[in-house]
């Protein structure tokens, strides 16, 4: 059973934590800019502390990750400032990637040097202050859940334990309350915490005393009147939210109370891409409270009944363990959505999505379910920054009135949220001023058969994955996309594939233009590739270049290179300039995804000018491109290899 704290009730307790921690143990005021030194609190902390709620060691590391990942443009800018002969932030996360734990507890720097400087600057910044929230919110609903296991149901009862937990972690938690009395209460906990000082680093030694009388104080002054008293028997609490998150069928129906939405927002590691697929925690892809990111539009569709499947095939999205998250996969949500029969909930195959892309896989399946072509038409590839321009074409109405972006008041059941610069989400249920009623969810009533695609030519009408034939690329770089037509985008793990690369055909399908489509699998993945691409003759070896000792020539974004034979490479005539047209884009000691990261250089973001001196073909006869590209830290040039597919020329 999950358990959620609404929107006022996070707030509140941030400012407890944050007056607690940093603030002088006044509420909500918090210094976002704190560094602390190892050692300086107690002679068990091996390294820094920091920011408002004195993020400690690994967490510490977390909130640095966080807004790397979050904020790179701005990361970069604060990271130039240090000396070079000083070694960026960058640079310990390198270093922490064997160990990350072990690196992060032992994390130790002058407050006064260069590194603190810039931590400072950028906790401290707009951007830094939404991720310390964003982290302690996310480190506190892990709290939140422990404690509500251990039976606590009334919510500032459960915020008390949480402060707790944050205080002295789980295990400290569980003490107190193997000591309390029920029903637990605010004032049972305490009481149990009283009796928790045999020593002075006891969650409940008296130096922690004036901390738990400001926590109990706050609680009863600034806790929302409104709040639900009890988890086990209000109606209109989150225990009526059951987002177990199990991949199978439930047999009651739940109902969703105003203020509901489905949210895709990181992976099992707190990251944006990296992780197994599907969802290993249960909160990849999970219902939750109302928030404001905030928000830019709300995009409404005009019909009630297709806002309604909107929100239940969120909702099966969300419930669904298979489905997780991940950039880098993002698509493979809908591949497997269109596979059966637009129902979430009918996934088995372990798949990734992310905000934008689960949000619009999640419309685009309702235009297939009602047979609205402008919703089927929407591309599985939309990110926050398209989807006005998208939507709109599809018929949704877009809002930006106050109303609609600073309440769950006004939206409705179907309703997508987006701030068009970072994320998006799908209101689940509809708001008290909306005039509509709750949303009630019953798994029972979804079809497991999968339903009529128009996009398969199979009798069944849904992709067979055995392979029936072979054919060949018969061009120099054949695209390999996530679904057919050409505006669909590429698949990561193979982007394109070189000229006689041999792909197992399983499928034919119809693109929307009408165009034919294979429906290919090559190694252990499955892609779309256009059948004017494609032969069946097998081409002979003079005419095609298929492993990394090749001779031969191949096109490049229409410029003919010869293809290396790994002994040597040229770097002395450049052959053309490119930038890269990935998010991010790896760099290589040589050429092939098993090829260790560059370390002066690991990766490269979108928009980055690099040098094109060769080519060299890996073990499955994918093209890699070695290239020149500056370190944006010395100023100095490297060599790298990267795949091709990324860079176009310029």
């Amino acid at each position: 059973m999950a358990i959620a704290f609404s929107d006022k009730e996070w707030e509140v307790f941030c400012n407890i934590i944050s007056g607690v921690e940093s603030g002088g143990q006044v509420y909500g005021k918090g210094d976002w800019g704190n560094i602390t030194e190892a050692y300086t609190n107690t002679p068990n902390e091996t390294a820094i502390t920091i920011g408002a709620y004195q993020f400690f060691g690994v967490e510490a590391g977390q909130l640095l990750i966080l807004f790397y990942k979050k904020y790179p443009d701005l990361f970069i800018k604060y990271n130039n400032t240090i000396s070079p002969s000083m070694r960026d932030i960058a640079h310990d996360f390198e270093a922490a990637v064997s160990d990350p734990d072990k690196y992060w507890s032992n994390y130790r720097i002058s407050k006064t040097s260069a590194k603190a400087k810039v931590i400072k600057d950028m906790i401290s910044s707009p951007e830094g202050i939404i991720c310390q929230k964003e982290l302690l919110k996310s480190n506190s609903q892990k709290h939140l859940e422990y404690a509500y296991n251990l039976g606590i149901t009334d919510h500032k009862a459960l915020a008390m334990g949480m402060q707790i937990a944050h205080l002295g972690g789980t295990s400290a938690l569980k003490r107190i309350i193997s000591k309390t009395s029920k029903p637990y209460t605010v004032a049972s906990i305490d009481a149990a915490l009283r009796t928790d000082n045999q020593n002075s680093s006891q969650v409940g030694a008296k130096i922690f005393r004036s901390r738990h009388d400001c926590v109990i104080k706050w609680l009863d002054q600034y806790w929302p009147k409104d709040s639900n008293t009890s988890t086990s028997n209000s109606s209109s609490n989150s225990s009526n939210v059951n987002n177990n998150n199990t991949g199978g069928k439930t047999s009651m129906a739940k109902t969703y109370p105003a203020g509901y939405i489905s949210n895709s927002g990181h992976d099992e590691n707190n990251n944006y891409y990296g992780g197994r697929a599907g969802d290993q925690t249960g909160t990849e892809w999970q219902i939750r409270s109302w928030y404001n990111r905030p928000w830019t539009q709300v995009l409404h569709y005009p019909d009630a009944n297709v806002r309604k499947t909107i929100a239940q095939l969120a909702i099966e999205a969300a419930l669904n363990n298979k489905i997780g998250y991940d950039q880098y996969e993002r698509t493979t949500f809908w591949y497997q959505l269109a596979k059966v029969g637009y129902h979430p909930a009918n996934i088995k195959t372990p798949c990734e999505s992310d905000c934008s892309a689960g949000a619009t896989a999640c419309c685009k399946a309702a235009g297939y379910l009602h047979n609205i072509s402008g919703l089927k038409n929407l591309s599985p590839d939309n990110y926050t920054g398209s989807m006005v321009s998208a939507f709109r074409a599809a018929g949704f109405e877009i809002r930006t009135a106050s109303k609609y972006l600073s309440s769950p008041d006004y939206v409705c059941a179907g309703d997508v949220l987006l701030n068009d610069h970072h994320h998006t989400t799908i209101c689940i249920s509809s708001g008290v001023k909306t005039g509509e009623g709750l949303t009630v969810y019953d798994e029972n009533s979804i079809s497991t058969t999968t339903s009529s695609s128009s996009n398969s030519s199979s009798s069944n009408d849904a992709l067979n994955e055995t392979v029936k034939s072979y054919i060949y690329a018969n061009k120099a770089q054949v695209a390999l996309r996530t679904w057919a037509g050409k505006d669909n985008s590429q698949l990561k793990s193979f982007p394109t594939v070189v000229k006689g690369q041999k792909l197992g055909l399983c499928d034919t399908v119809k693109a929307s233009d009408g165009s034919t489509w294979y429906f290919v699998k090559i190694e252990d993945k499955y892609g779309f590739v256009d059948s004017a691409d494609t032969s069946t003759t097998e081409p002979t070896a003079s005419t095609t270049a298929t492993n990394s000792t090749s001779s031969g020539s191949i096109t490049i974004n229409g410029v003919s290179m010869a293809v290396s034979n790994g002994s040597k490479f040229n770097t002395t005539s450049k052959k053309w300039t490119g930038t890269c047209n990935a998010k991010i884009l790896n760099l290589r000691r040589w050429a092939g995804t098993d090829s260790a990261l560059l370390s002066s250089v690991p990766n490269i973001k979108y928009g980055t000018t690099v040098y094109v001196y060769d080519v060299l073909l890996d073990s499955e006869g994918a093209p890699w491109l070695y290239i020149k590209v500056k370190n944006p830290t010395t100023g100095k040039y490297v060599w790298a290899f990267c795949y091709a597919a990324y860079i176009t020329k310029v």
